[in-house]
């Protein structure tokens, strides 16, 4: 996916949807230190089994909302609680904001994937400001600086 994809209303359903495209993916790591051959696939290769799963995944989504709207179990949604709705909301911003964090600062690192994803980031992204020499952090500053006076 695309960065631009993170940007706008659309952004958590990017999030939800390139989770299951980063797990698939993953199981085509040919660097995997086992004895075993394994094809080696090319980026096409791969960008079509992306493809893939994101067609998979948002045709499995829309008949499952067909088929609760068939049974009309749209009821169910009154017995989420509004804090249950609030907390989703606020958590899935601070995941947007996180995966800006590379953007903003013009820092390039390794996608973090798990449970403590963000807690990764901005470990790294502060790993990065601070340890760096002064030309680096010219570089770091200025898209930062961009954004700021936008």
């Amino acid at each position: 996916l695309k960065f631009y994809t993170f940007i706008g209303t659309f952004s958590v359903v990017s999030l939800l949807t390139a989770d299951p495209v980063d797990r698939l993916t993953s199981l085509f790591d040919v660097n995997n230190h086992s004895l075993e051959k394994y094809d080696i696939f090319n980026e096409k290769q791969i960008d079509d089994f992306r493809l893939t799963v994101v067609i998979t995944v948002c045709i499995l989504t829309g008949l499952f909302q067909v088929a609760l709207g068939i049974l009309r179990l749209g009821v169910l949604v009154v017995y989420i609680s509004e804090p249950l709705l609030s907390g989703f909301t606020c958590a899935s911003a601070v995941h947007v904001f996180t995966s800006q964090l590379n953007g903003l600062f013009g820092i390039r690192l390794n996608r973090a994937t798990g449970p403590f994803r963000v807690f990764y980031v901005i470990i790294k992204i502060c790993f990065v400001l601070v340890w760096n020499s002064p030309n680096d952090c010219n570089r770091i500053q200025r898209p930062l600086m961009l954004t700021a006076s936008a």
